[in-house]
């Protein structure tokens, strides 16, 4: 069927879900594939969490799931029942959210560009980073340190704190040594608390909730993991899923608590902004 004028964003974190957002203001056609049992702490910002609450409405754009059944409601190949399920979803203004389905049904209907917002666990320097690896053919946007212009995509945007945060790269070269963090500029007044142990996680607290230093956030099976500092609860792992040892399960913010864990942080932002200015000069 060739390609066609949408963009596929790979993962639902937070970065991915406010370029999501960007692009679907900006009248693009957008789709999140969320690979099953994706992690998330600031959730309520986050439309991968679809696979696990029936929906996710940000900034007043829903979210949603394809039906349980949209394999069987209409007639043709993959790629022509996932054409007629996310134009259905396009028309009713909402960003469809593709959990764990081949990217393989993309073949025959390929997407006019692929953001890769999932970073790597390990090698986060980005060096030695495979070119992305996907079923089809077409042009790519990344983010740096973890995706370099020239080597694993089309394009890269610059995601450390620094002034270029939101630059968009095209050559390896155009890309800056990364200076030390400013502390006086770009102070983070967030601490992320992890699990010691494995198990599973049951939430004592939601996000917006104040929290006192050495007050539980919730248990791994029966030990409570408890918080490191007095603060607002910004970020939390669902209840329910099985935590590895070492894993992050809670972001508190250290400030006076206020409703600014409800919007997306600048560094998102600027990311958004950069993938959008990227995508007008490579579609």
């Amino acid at each position: 069927m060739g390609q066609q004028d949408f963009v596929l964003i790979l993962g639902g974190s937070e970065v991915a879900s406010a370029t999501a957002l960007r692009l679907f203001q900006a009248g693009i056609p957008v789709a999140v594939w969320v690979p099953e049992g994706e992690a998330y702490l600031r959730h309520n910002l986050c439309f991968g969490a679809v696979q696990f609450v029936e929906k996710r409405t940000i900034e007043g754009v829903e979210g949603t799931q394809l039906p349980e059944d949209w394999l069987d409601r209409t007639a043709g190949s993959f790629g022509e029942k996932l054409k007629e399920n996310l134009t259905h979803l396009w028309l009713d203004k909402k960003i469809p959210v593709l959990v764990n389905i081949p990217l393989e049904y993309f073949e025959e209907w390929v997407p006019q560009a692929v953001v890769e917002t999932r970073i790597p666990e390990q090698d986060q320097s980005g060096a030695g980073r495979e070119p992305l690896q996907l079923p089809f053919e077409c042009r790519t946007v990344g983010l740096v340190p973890y995706h370099l212009p020239e080597r694993h995509v089309t394009a890269a945007v610059e995601t450390r704190l620094n002034y270029h945060l939101g630059r968009v790269y095209f050559e390896v070269g155009e890309i800056p040594r990364a200076p030390r963090l400013d502390a006086h500029f770009f102070h983070l007044p967030f601490e992320t608390i992890h699990t010691p142990i494995e198990g599973m996680w049951m939430a004592l607290k939601e996000i917006g909730d104040s929290v006192a230093f050495n007050e539980p956030l919730g248990k791994v099976d029966d030990i409570e993991i408890r918080s490191a500092e007095d603060g607002q609860v910004w970020g939390i792992a669902l209840s329910g899923r099985f935590v590895a040892a070492g894993q992050s399960i809670a972001l508190i913010f250290k400030g006076r608590p206020n409703e600014d864990y409800q919007y997306f942080s600048f560094q998102d932002r600027a990311i958004a902004n950069g993938v959008l200015r990227a995508l007008e000069r490579i579609r």
